[in-house]
């Protein structure tokens, strides 16, 4: 599966990899949202987490152009595959609690191949090499979800999530 990534982009506002950042486009915002949104649809059918309401609170708030924003704030990589299309997508955030690994998110049709753990362990190897003794997320309370971040090492942390309606601060030591 790890063969079907043709390219890593990175677009590295915060400047943690030393590498010429890349420029998001409309059009790879939109393939993010698109994943991103048809993902959390799916999970909620399989776990029924959220109400429908929720859902569609979640799927108004969050768009291709507050994708484009964060590109502004934080990095982001995502990975295409033979064919251009985006099949992964990651942030790094940071804000007064910390380093945020934020929007880890795989295409359906290529989960659980090891896509998200490889994300996963990218992020922390990066943030690692930058000198981050620890680095948090605020998790969606779906129980797959929660169980991939304990498999990784991330722990319940004591202090809130920001969006304690419908997540979870977890914390991992690097």
């Amino acid at each position: 599966m790890l063969n079907d990534i043709v390219c890593m982009h990175v677009i590295d506002t915060l400047g943690l990899t030393g590498n010429i950042s890349e420029q998001l486009s409309e059009e790879k915002a939109e393939e993010i949202y698109n994943m991103i949104i048809d993902n959390w649809i799916l999970a909620n059918k399989r776990e029924h987490c959220y109400t429908e309401q929720r859902v569609v609170e979640y799927c108004c708030v969050f768009t291709p152009k507050s994708i484009l924003e964060e590109s502004l704030k934080e990095s982001q990589i995502y990975f295409t595959n033979k064919d251009d299309e985006v099949i992964g997508f990651c942030s790094i955030a940071k804000d007064n609690d910390g380093y945020e690994l934020k929007r880890l998110n795989v295409r359906d049709d290529y989960q659980g191949q090891g896509l998200g753990s490889f994300i996963t362990n990218l992020r922390m190897n990066i943030l690692k090499e930058y000198g981050i003794k620890e680095v948090y997320i605020d998790s969606m309370l779906f129980p797959s979800t929660i169980r991939f971040h304990e498999k990784n090492g991330f722990t319940r942390s004591m202090n809130e999530s920001r969006y304690e309606e419908y997540a979870v601060r977890m914390t991992k030591s690097l």
